[in-house]
């Protein structure tokens, strides 16, 4: 059975919603890793208000920071965010070290009297780049650029300047006696008009500089894919759309608890039950006068049982201060790994995990959580025809029909959040949660499929009605994706309980 649901028996003490004074503000908590120091326990650590005012400020406040390891040896490298711009390549590539020598390398390849050393530079640079193999994008140019370019005289290079027939061409230059004195005239004249002469552009240069493009692209991809930072750009993204759309009246109030799940899960830990725990004394008892109305998470709770413990806690939090806790569905809980996986085929073996699963949805916490999947579009990738970057040309997803993660999808919870935000600003608490359900104007992106013009799901899949249903079934809060329309809408709100139940909250008294 499942353990972390020992504490059933003090639960029925909780007070599962309390009836709120209709002049009572919403009051909504987002928890989640959004990066900051680690150094106050998670227990006693600021609330930090946000709104559309001081969002900026509390980032600055909590300055994220980014640590991606970079080989071994190697130091790992280190980016703090202060403002919303520092997840852009643009910032990326103006303040990594990493990026230096390139950017170096890149501007003296595109001047004529630098470029050969440079290109010398970027041979030593990049493993496997000697401008001369089939694989590079300088290939064959160098040796035969080399052969076919010759060295310009300095009549020659008179006559490009002026544009006419050198003088020795007019005098002819079989007349022995004025060979010399013509030497020294093309001498003079060279001297006069050389430091006003460009050189040529090396016909190798825009393949240099596009391999230091390719370059710079290639590790600016990996920083951008990397699971940590992700992660920290949607949660960052997911909390300024919530506090754009929630927090223009003062009738919402939005909390950010920065933790991650291993600091929740400590901070709940409790050798009695969970109401003797440090984090809901925090979240409830010492906000008696001014108690929750929604705790949303931005994590993912998939069927391992950390994850599960960690899920019905929180639950039951959130119970006790009469609001539900709203997270991310994991794809794992209804038997695969990807949203974009063929669910139907998926086979409903009871393992250990799932069994887990259904004991929580079986229990009275259930009625108090909702798990929202799939994710959504966080923000569109990087590229000509969609955001531009500015330092160099850069397509953030080459190949969008094979690099499905590389998109950046953000916590749905947030975006639900947002939605029930919406209603309560529209209706007070006579709101009903189904006053709103569709999320629109959600970034949208086209790609071609064999020659057709296809519109990437903004909810990372397309669900049909009766997969949607599935999913409900199955305790999860599907998001539909709508085919040709940046929008998605909730197939129905409802708990994780099973059977299937509305979700508990204020709105219920």
């Amino acid at each position: 059975m499942f353990e972390a649901l020992r504490f059933t028996s003090q639960f029925g003490n909780a007070p599962q919603g309390k009836p709120r004074d209709p002049s009572e503000p919403m009051r909504l908590l987002v928890m989640g890793d959004f990066g900051g120091s680690r150094e106050t326990p998670v227990e006693s650590r600021k609330l930090h208000r946000v709104d559309v005012d001081n969002f900026d400020e509390v980032l600055e406040s909590l300055r994220p920071t980014i640590v991606i390891p970079t080989g071994v040896g190697s130091e790992p490298m280190r980016l703090e965010i202060t403002e919303m711009e520092h997840f852009h390549p643009d910032h990326l590539v103006e303040v990594l070290p990493e990026f230096e020598d390139l950017k170096s390398v890149r501007i003296s390849l595109q001047h004529p009297k630098t470029f050969e050393a440079a290109a010398k530079q970027l041979r030593e640079m990049v493993p496997g780049f000697d401008g001369g193999t089939e694989d590079s994008p300088a290939a064959g140019l160098v040796d035969s650029a080399a052969e076919t370019v010759p060295e310009e005289s300095n009549a020659d290079l008179f006559e490009r300047v002026l544009g006419q027939t050198s003088v020795q061409n007019e005098l002819g230059r079989n007349a022995s006696g004025d060979r010399t004195c013509q030497t020294s005239i093309d001498r003079l004249i060279h001297s006069i008009v050389a430091p006003y002469i460009e050189p040529k552009q090396d016909p190798r240069q825009d393949d240099y500089v596009s391999a230091v493009d390719s370059a710079i692209s290639g590790h600016l991809r990996e920083i951008l894919h990397h699971p940590r930072f992700q992660s920290l750009e949607a949660n960052w993204r997911g909390l300024e759309a919530l506090v754009r759309k929630v927090t223009l009246s003062v009738n919402v109030q939005l909390y950010v608890l920065d933790a991650t799940a291993e600091e929740l899960a400590a901070a709940t830990q409790s050798d009695d039950s969970i109401e003797q725990s440090l984090l809901l004394k925090r979240l409830v008892h010492d906000r008696d006068q001014q108690p929750w109305s929604l705790i949303v998470s931005t994590m993912e709770f998939g069927n391992r049982a950390d994850e599960l413990i960690l899920l019905a806690n929180l639950g039951a939090i959130a119970a006790f201060a009469g609001c539900p806790f709203i997270a991310c569905a994991s794809p794992t809980l209804v038997g695969t790994f990807d949203w974009t996986d063929d669910i139907q085929t998926v086979e409903n073996t009871l393992t250990a995990d799932q069994e887990n699963w259904e004991s929580l949805r079986l229990n009275p916490v259930a009625n108090f959580i909702a798990l929202v999947g799939p994710r959504v579009f966080a923000r569109l990738p990087y590229g000509a025809a969609t955001d531009p970057v500015e330092a160099f040309e850069f397509e953030e997803i080459p190949d969008p029909i094979n690099s499905h993660d590389a998109f950046l999808w953000g916590p749905p919870s947030l975006a639900v959040a947002g939605l029930i935000g919406k209603s309560f600003l529209d209706r007070g608490w006579a709101m009903s949660l189904e006053d709103q359900c569709e999320l629109s104007s959600l970034p949208a992106y086209t790609y071609k499929v064999d020659g057709e013009v296809e519109l990437k799901p903004c909810a990372e899949a397309y669900l049909s009605e009766r997969l949607a249903d599935h999913l409900a079934q199955q305790g999860i809060l599907p998001l539909v994706s709508f085919k040709n329309r940046d929008a998605a809408r909730l197939y129905r709100y409802q708990s994780i309980a099973n059977p299937a139940s509305s979700l508990r909250g204020p709105w219920n008294n």
